[in-house]
């Protein structure tokens, strides 16, 4: 079976299509998976500069914030108790 030229610049024609049509799907693929990761990052950034603590770590400032208040209670107590033994 003899191919025409006819023939092969059909096929030919028809790879160079078919390439070109891969190459732009890939582009905007890309372009799309690119656009959705900074659009994505940006709402997921904080619109202040306040910190974010985890549990574990607010848990932790509360019970230190407990023990300064106890132990600020304590020394206002022992102050005051040696202010009375002095007078």
């Amino acid at each position: 079976m003899k191919l025409t030229s006819n023939e092969v610049l059909r096929a030919s024609i028809k790879r160079i299509l078919i390439t070109i049509a891969l190459i732009i799907t890939l582009i905007i693929l890309v372009g799309f998976i690119t656009i959705s990761y900074i659009v994505g990052n940006s709402m997921v950034e904080p619109k202040t500069n306040s910190k974010s603590y985890s549990q574990f770590d607010t848990t932790l400032l509360l019970i230190k914030k407990d023990f300064l208040t106890k132990l600020d209670s304590i020394n206002q107590t022992i102050n005051s108790l040696l202010n009375k033994n002095d007078h």
